[in-house]
C-alpha cells in the first residue's frame, strides 16, 4: 500500500524500479499464496458467538447500510458499513475479520466494503483505524491491511510506524529477499508484507514454512515482526484497546433513524486508540490483486 493525501488517491502511480527496496521479492511460484489463504481460513478460529448482526443506521440510504457485528471475544460491537456494490458480502466480512485474531482487529474502527469501480486499489486503511476493501476479502489481504493499522497504533516510541525505525530495516537487510514484489515499494509495506507471513507462522501448524520452502529468505522480518507484535497476532484472548466509534451520518438532514451503536470508550476494561491528529487525511492503499487461482 501506498502512502498518499485522498486529493491524490487516483492519480498515483508506483515508484520507478530503482526506488524500490534492493531485495527481489519471493517468486510467485515459489510462495503459494492460496495455501497460505486456505490455511489461514481453515485454522485461525471463529469466536464463540458471534452470530448477532443489526442494522443500525445508514450512509445514503440507497447505497449503504451500516450494522453491527459482535463477536464473544470482545465487550463491544464493531460497526460495517458496505456499499449495495460491494464485491465483499456481509457474510464474507463477518467470517474473515471474526477468523483474524482479536489482537488485531481491536486496532481496526471500521470495516468497509466498497464497489471495485471506486478505484483500481484492492483495499485501503487510514490512521484512524478504517479498512476498505474493494474485492472479496481474503485472510492474507486482510491481514496485511490489519498490520498497517498495527504499524501505526500498536508500540510507542518508535516514531510514527515501527516500520520507520532502524530496528526494521536493520532487520530487513539481514534477509535476502522481500515478501513479495509488491512489498518492495516501501518500509510501510514490507512491513505489512512481512505480517501476514508473522502471523501464518505464529498460528498455522508446521509455521509460514508449511506453505514455502523460501521461508529462510525473509525470516529476519517476520520473526521481528513476531518478537515485537506477537502478543497481538496469536488467537485466543479478548481485546484490551479499540478505536471510538465515528459518529453516525445524518441522512437528508435528519440523524440516521436506530439507535446509536454502543462506543467503546463506555467500558472501563477497553482503552481507547487515539488517531495521530498530524496523519489526518493520509491512506495506504494496496495495489495487490488476488492471484489467478491455478
Amino acid at each position: 500500500m501506498k502512502l498518499l493525501s485522498l486529493t491524490t488517491l487516483l492519480a498515483i502511480v508506483l515508484p520507478a524500479v530503482a526506488d524500490l527496496l534492493p531485495h527481489a521479492g519471493i517468486p510467485d511460484g515459489q510462495f503459494n499464496y492460496w495455501k497460505m489463504a486456505d490455511a489461514l481460513r481453515s485454522q485461525l478460529k471463529f469466536p464463540n458467538g458471534y452470530g448477532h448482526m443489526a442494522n443500525e443506521f445508514g450512509l445514503n440510504p440507497n447505497d449503504f447500510s451500516v450494522f453491527n457485528v459482535d463477536y464473544a471475544d470482545c465487550e463491544t460491537a464493531w460497526v460495517f458499513c458496505k456499499h449495495k456494490d460491494s464485491a465483499a458480502d456481509e457474510n464474507n466480512m463477518l467470517e474473515m475479520f471474526g477468523r483474524a485474531p482479536v489482537g488485531m482487529r481491536q486496532f481496526v474502527r471500521h470495516l468497509v466494503g466498497l464497489p471495485s469501480y471506486v478505484s483500481q486499489w484492492s483495499a485501503q486503511t487510514t490512521p484512524d483505524g478504517d479498512i476498505r476493501f474493494l474485492t472479496h476479502i481474503d485472510m492474507p489481504i486482510l491481514l496485511h491491511e490489519m498490520s498497517h493499522s498495527m504499524d501505526w497504533h500498536a508500540l510507542s516510541g518508535y516514531g510514527d510506524t515501527f516500520s520507520s525505525s532502524g530496528i526494521w530495516s536493520n532487520t530487513y537487510y539481514r534477509d535476502s529477499y522481500t515478501p513479495s514484489e509488491y512489498g518492495r515499494n516501501n518500509w510501510m509495506e514490507d512491513f505489512a508484507e512481512a505480517g501476514k507471513c508473522g502471523v501464518a507462522d505464529a498460528n498455522l501448524y508446521g509455521g509460514f514454512g508449511s506453505v514455502t520452502s523460501w521461508w529462510t529468505t525473509i525470516q529476519n522480518q517476520y520473526k521481528t515482526y513476531e518478537q515485537y507484535f506477537g502478543s497481538f497476532i496469536k488467537q485466543g484472548g479478548s481485546c484490551t484497546r479499540r478505536f471510538s466509534n465515528s459518529a453516525p451520518v445524518p441522512m437528508n438532514g435528519k440523524r440516521a433513524v436506530g439507535p446509536k451503536p454502543e462506543d467503546p470508550s463506555s467500558h472501563s476494561t477497553i482503552a481507547i486508540i487515539e488517531p495521530k491528529p498530524h496523519l489526518a487525511g493520509q491512506i495506504t492503499t494496496c495495489q495487490n490483486k488476488k492471484p489467478e487461482e491455478n
